[in-house]
């Protein structure tokens, strides 16, 4: 290894992982993180093309059991209006315009997982014809630090020097710290320990961001090619290297460039995930017909219309003592991000790997450079047959949704619209409270709530009581009241158990519908009851 980052502050050993292997090297550093967080992690990708490889990108994803905070790509060749094609579950998307008359080699994005905070930078961010860019604003939950990602593309035939004064220009906009410069820059940084002369562009590139305060984490090669030496050319440049616990490549064989990742000590509140899998209550049907004995038994105590109140406390009470556990529970239960990625696919992609690796172990510098040909054949095919299927599980899966959803036109228009990328992804809102930039949005419903309340008072407060001044009540501007006005009929037994009978199990709030339909017949009586005695 030519390169060394030691010179440049002394991140720990940067090394190429496979995917099982970065896991327990991520989960060795991990082992002290509190629960409900996570390590703030960086991951980038020259994808070389969304429409080729992005669902090849997505099963190397789904092979890592660590899901990066920002994933950045370079030449998407995607631009704005069609981001919506190409979605990761649990991520919102940012993407930059391409480069105008260029169907190939342009595009950068990024992706920020939904428990952050994002917002574009735009004076950070443009496309022109020898560098690309885009940068977001970070926040993370309850902390009043922001980080401040980017990703940067430099097209190998555009001007170096035009690019390294654009690349100076964007580091003299930035933050001096909490910054990260994700990007391909097709400048090697391996050759910098062979190369002399001032003028030389890696040793501009160098200076640049040393001058910036930023410091590289990948000191390996990072893009390999047949009949090529191995360079150097994607990074990762941090303002913070003390932070970085890890960092190396993964070779995802979506392209030419390995990925190159960082994961770093910053503790996150993955506020989306949190309770999500928690599971309080157990309702199966032995646990439901147990509570529906008791609730029947314990409301039959009631020998006279008591306050609802009662009628709730005596049903809490009966649901706690037959379904609750006595120890939440943590399901494996979740949401099943890309279906269409079956256990076989990801068998397939491990042999992909193993096929490549037979080949590389061929190759000799001296005497076998492009390694064994037959192996490398096989493993070629292998991969282009295997893109073949991937891209058939994914049709297949979301023809079958479509056929299933045929009588339901709303989620048959829904599914459609996901696929054409028109479907709405809402970005989580930011409100400033005590200088603090909140996203939870319990607490932002919860501090509306009290501004609304405490409105009154504080007008109240506001107006001076003079004791020579006598203020009207609000009853002496009201219209006289006419109690035959309207009549209601009482409502019986039957018509609330048809009612409950027709309730969407989809649509529960604290309690789950299911539980109401199968205690309707004793509820329904009481309910009747306190409904008619409403007037």
């Amino acid at each position: 290894m030519l390169f060394s980052v030691g010179r440049y502050g002394g991140i720990g050993k940067c090394q190429n992982f496979s995917s099982d292997c970065c896991d327990k090297t991520r989960n060795q550093h991990s082992s002290h993180k509190s629960p409900g967080t996570d390590q703030f992690s960086s991951y980038f990708i020259n994808i070389d093309g969304n429409a080729s490889n992005f669902d090849s990108l997505l099963v190397e994803l789904k092979r890592l059991t660590h899901s990066f905070s920002v994933i950045a790509l370079a030449e998407t060749n995607t631009d704005q209006p069609l981001k919506n094609l190409y979605q990761i579950p649990g991520y919102n998307s940012f993407y930059q315009g391409t480069s105008e008359g260029k169907a190939k080699g342009t595009g950068v994005a990024i992706y920020v997982a939904d428990y952050l905070n994002a917002e574009v930078i735009e004076d950070l961010g443009g496309c022109l014809a020898d560098i690309e860019s885009l940068f977001v604003r970070i926040t993370l939950p309850d902390n009043p630090n922001s980080l401040t990602c980017g990703v940067v593309y430099r097209p190998p035939n555009g001007n170096c020097e035009t690019f390294l004064k654009e690349f100076s220009h964007l580091n003299d906009l930035l933050p001096n710290s909490d910054v990260r410069i994700l990007g391909d820059f097709n400048l090697d940084l391996l050759k910098l320990n062979s190369i002399s002369g001032n003028n030389n562009t890696c040793l501009q590139f160098e200076d640049s961001f040393i001058k910036a305060g930023l410091t590289p984490v990948i000191s390996i090669p990072t893009h390999r090619r047949d009949g090529c030496k191995p360079s150097c050319i994607d990074n990762i440049l941090t303002s913070n290297p003390e932070q970085v616990v890890i960092s190396g490549t993964i070779d995802t064989l979506t392209s030419d460039h390995l990925a190159v990742f960082e994961i770093t000590k910053i503790h996150v509140k993955t506020e989306s995930k949190q309770g999500k899998n928690m599971r309080l209550y157990d309702y199966s049907n032995k646990n439901l017909e147990q509570f529906v004995e008791k609730l029947e038994t314990d409301l039959s105590t009631l020998t006279a219309l008591n306050e609802f109140s009662d009628f709730s406390k005596i049903f809490h009470s009966a649901l706690d003592s037959t379904c609750k556990l006595l120890k939440p529970k943590i399901t494996k239960r979740t949401f099943q991000n890309n279906p269409w990625i079956t256990d076989s696919i990801k068998t397939a992609i491990e042999k992909k790997h193993e096929m490549k690796e037979d080949w590389v172990k061929t190759i000799d510098t001296k005497t076998k450079p492009l390694g064994d040909q037959i192996l490398k054949k096989r493993f070629t095919d292998y991969r282009r047959v295997l893109k073949a299927v991937i891209n058939t599980a994914k049709s297949s899966y979301n023809c079958k949704k479509i056929l299933d959803n045929k009588h339901d036109r709303k989620k048959t228009w829904q599914i459609i619209n996901e696929l054409r990328g028109k479907s709405k992804k809402v970005i989580k809102p930011a409100i400033v409270i005590d200088n603090q930039k909140i996203t939870n949005r319990r607490i932002i419903a919860n501090e509306f709530n009290k501004y609304f309340n405490s409105i009154a008072s504080k007008l109240n407060e506001s107006i001076v009581d003079l004791s020579d001044s006598k203020f009207s009540s609000f009853e002496e501007f009201l219209m006289p009241s006419n109690k035959k006005s309207i009549f209601l009929d009482d409502c019986s037994c039957e018509e609330l158990f048809d009612i409950i009978k027709e309730l969407d199990n989809n649509k529960s709030s604290d309690i789950p519908i299911r539980v109401i339909k199968k205690c309707a017949h004793v509820i329904c009586p009481y309910l009747s009851l306190y409904f008619n005695d409403c007037t």
